[in-house]
Order: C-alpha cells, then structure tokens, then sequence
C-alpha cells in the first residue's frame, strides 16, 4: 500500500510471472481486463516473454510494466554467469532457490552483467521496466540486495519491491533496500522516494472485489 500526493491511500497488486508461459500470460491479460490487478512484471529469460510483450503493445500496457528479475528458473541471458559455480548447474541453467549470504567480486560481477542483459531484453522489445521484484525473492537475499539495489539506481528505477509485504523481518528488509551501496541493513540513510502510479484507491478495491466471483481473490491479514 502507498500514499499519492494527495494522502490518499491505494493499493498495489502486482502480477509476477508474466512472460513465463502463454497461459500464464493470458491469465495476466484477463486480470489487467477485469481490473483485478494494477500492474505485472515481466520475466525475461522464460518462453513466454516474446508474447507477453506483443500482448503489453497490443493492449497498451506499458505503463503498467515492470520487471520480474529472474536468478532461479531456465537459462541466463548472460554468457559469463553460466559459467559461475555459485548461479549455475553444469548445463548452465539457474540453480533453484537458496540462500545467498556473500557474494565474491567475480559472482558479482557477473549479477550485475546478467540484470542488465535482462533489463536490455525489455528494451529491445520497447518496454522500459518501471519497477522490479523478482522471482522467489531472491532479491532480498543478503548478498543480492545490494548489487539489485546498486544497479537499480544506476538505471533509474524508482521502486523495488520489499517483501515480505508485512510481519516479522519487514523492517529490516527495508532498512535493507532504502540503504546506498556499502551500508548496513541498520543504515537509516534512506534513498530517495520510491513512487508506485496505477493503485487502486480503498473503495476501487472494494468495488473490485464485489464484482469478482467467490474464490477468486482473498486477502491475507
């Protein structure tokens, strides 16, 4: 949830995994028809991603786009991070979610090659990803956050998502996020403000929610 200028409060529902499978994609098309969510980010490196982003053009959804960076499903954009033990199996596929505390220069290096190859994609294909998350969130994880962040910065991005949306370990992860390159997740230096357009204000939501069928939506406390 977030304020516009006028301190009115709305709320964020995003769809992740467009570009991941044509179903997938058209499931994401019917929620943006049926106004169930405000926006989607885009995964770069799956099957899907030629069509979801014919589909982004088609129904003027650009705007609405951000990107779903991508560090444990399919194959890298990159070619050097194929190569690194710590992202990659032998075959030169992602390894499937895990912790990642540290990171060394060179698998750096090679995260920050690989985002920005992910990034490129979406520009080449006329999208400019307004906002990121990623998949499994694994931009949370100690060592990626920095380098998610640091790269973020450099391109402009504005917002990047902080999960878990509420409970236990929040805080910290936002301390995390708004702190610059080389400070402690305690920093309490703070980025400029990040800006989310296209939420639903309470009673669209509310509106929203009435006209979907039961078992559709639920919302978690």
């Amino acid at each position: 949830m977030t304020s516009d200028e006028c301190g009115a409060r709305r709320i964020i529902i995003n769809a992740d995994d467009f570009g991941i499978s044509r179903p997938i994609n058209r499931a994401i098309l019917d929620a943006f028809e049926r106004r169930l969510i405000s926006s989607a980010t885009i995964m770069a490196n799956m099957p899907g991603f030629d069509d979801a982003c014919r589909l982004i053009h088609e129904h003027g959804l650009r705007q609405r786009i951000g990107l779903h960076l991508n560090f444990t499903s399919g194959t890298p954009l990159s070619v050097g991070i194929r190569n690194c033990n710590r992202w990659c199996d032998a075959s030169g596929a992602w390894r499937s979610q895990r912790p990642v505390l540290w990171l060394s220069n060179k698998e750096v290096e090679a995260l920050e090659l690989e985002i920005a190859a992910q990034v490129r994609a979406c520009e080449r294909n006329g999208i400019i990803p307004l906002h990121w998350d990623s998949h499994h969130h694994m931009h949370t994880q100690l060592g990626i956050a920095p380098v998610v962040t640091r790269v973020a910065k450099r391109l402009g991005v504005r917002a990047i998502r902080i999960a878990p949306n509420c409970g236990p370990g929040r805080k910290d992860a936002t301390r995390l996020h708004r702190s610059p390159p080389g400070c402690s997740a305690g920093s309490t230096t703070r980025t400029s403000p990040f800006t989310v357009s296209h939420g639903l204000s309470i009673s669209e939501m509310r509106r929203t929610l009435a006209r979907s069928s039961e078992g559709r939506m639920r919302i978690l406390k």
